[in-house]
């Protein structure tokens, strides 16, 4: 856009101007959005461990519990 910032108006008859054949022309004889296919996959995964959150959590009562032993063996 111009400096101006208002919009550009083109006239029917200018070179830049596209009617609606035009559009429903180029979208007809594109081979690509008739046979185009979407894939998605979701892939639902916790990172606390290998085996998920409940490996993590386990490691982490079980390495607090060897905290807490330590502490109470030593004080």
């Amino acid at each position: 856009m111009p400096q101006n910032k208002h919009p550009d108006v083109i006239d029917p008859k200018d070179q830049r101007y596209k009617d609606d054949d035009y559009f429903k022309r180029t979208n007809q004889s594109n081979p690509f959005n008739s046979n185009q296919t979407f894939h998605y996959s979701r892939n639902m995964s916790c990172g606390c461990g290998p085996l998920g959150c409940l490996s993590g959590c386990i490691t982490l009562i079980l390495l607090s519990s060897l905290i807490t032993f330590l502490l109470n063996l030593f004080f």
